[in-house]
């Protein structure tokens, strides 16, 4: 009786654990084993189209040469790989000192449309036939020139030439850079057996000249050693001989500028320029040729009465301008700078035309002349 009882209890106990363990299966496996397959697989396609969508951002932020990409300039070959090609909107930026080591100069980097931050690092004994650049017309930054010499000449036809540019464009923009201990020479000549042919000669420590809507902000030149020479030869026989002649303009900064220029917080210091101009003319009975000169510590001459030139500082000796004429008939010599900036110079301390008179900063001690 004993074991019938025991048997049916464990037949009992046997029933209620399979009823159990039926419970706890699940009642569909095929339907989430799909629904969770179906999940992982739309998971997947998003991230997919998640990272699809901000790959195109990604790309355009750091392409190569991009503003957060920069092309990095390191040696001179970098240097000339990357500015004898197309630099329209560019980025690029100098990672150390650079020392021109070469015997033969080098020749000025046709046009330049980038961004350029020297990020205050140097370019030191560079020989350049003109300007670094022959044309700006976009953004040159924190880029320092230092024991460098531009030289140019051309024959039959106007010579521009800056240290660091020959000519800005409409545009162009030249902010917190620096000119120190360079020398820039220019010299340009006409042959006419006819009638006379306009040459002038514009030079700059910084720039040659400064076309409309370009700008100059924080830069300085210190210890420049300029020079320019025109020699014009003709018969004489002009239809405007003031027109038609030699006309040289230098300036400490820039030869000339143009209208609506900006021209701000810029520094001068110890410029030196010794200049001639030379006619030669071989008919006896021809009208006078004038040959005109202005040469200055800042700026050899405004063509426009409508830029912004302010809060520029100058610190000049008159005696180390030097103009030098040779003539056959009369001429006219301006020295220290074209009269038209006296209407232009606001806000300056220095020489900018006209007689100097003398005075002495009380912070640096240096005289000076306004």
């Amino acid at each position: 009786m004993k074991t019938k009882i025991f048997v049916i209890l464990v037949l009992l106990v046997m029933f209620l654990t399979g009823c159990s363990n039926q419970e706890i299966q699940p009642t569909n496996n095929n339907s989430n084993s799909n629904a969770i397959t179906n999940s992982s697989s739309s998971d997947e396609q998003s991230i997919k189209n998640y990272e699809k969508n901000i790959e195109p951002q990604i790309t355009l932020n750091n392409v190569l040469g991009s503003k957060d990409n920069p092309f990095i300039i390191t040696n001179i070959d970098d240097l000339v790989n990357a500015f004898t090609k197309t630099t329209k909107n560019n980025y690029y930026k100098l990672s150390n000192d650079i020392t021109y080591t070469s015997h033969y100069s080098m020749e000025s980097f046709d046009s330049f449309d980038g961004f350029f931050d020297g990020d205050n690092h140097k370019l030191i004994n560079f020989m350049v036939n003109g300007g670094l650049f022959k044309k700006v017309s976009g953004t040159i930054e924190n880029l320092v020139i230092e024991k460098s010499s531009a030289s140019a000449y051309n024959k039959g036809a106007d010579i521009k030439c800056g240290m660091l540019a020959n000519e800005l464009l409409t545009g162009a923009t030249i902010n917190n850079s620096k000119i120190i201990d360079c020398n820039v020479h220019a010299s340009a000549s006409t042959y006419k057996e006819s009638e006379g042919v306009d040459i002038n000669a514009y030079i700059g420590g910084l720039v040659g000249y400064m076309h409309n809507k370009s700008n100059i902000y924080n830069c300085d030149v210190k210890n420049l050693d300029g020079c320019c020479h025109l020699e014009y030869h003709d018969k004489g026989w002009q239809v405007d001989p003031i027109s038609e002649a030699p006309h040289s303009y230098f300036g400490g900064l820039v030869g000339a500028v143009g209208g609506k220029c900006i021209i701000r917080n810029n520094f001068v210091q110890d410029v030196k320029c010794l200049a001639d101009n030379t006619v030669r003319v071989s008919c006896l009975f021809g009208p006078d040729i004038y040959s005109i000169m202005s040469l200055a510590g800042f700026i050899g001459y405004v063509s426009n009465l409508d830029s912004i030139i302010q809060d520029n500082q100058i610190f000049i000796d008159k005696d180390k301008f030097i103009a030098n004429l040779y003539y056959r008939n009369d001429a006219f010599l301006n020295l220290i700078g074209n009269k038209k900036n006296w209407c232009l110079i606001t806000e300056n301390i220095g020489n900018i035309y006209g007689t100097l008179k003398s005075g002495v900063d009380s912070a640096t001690g240096r005289k000076f002349y306004v």
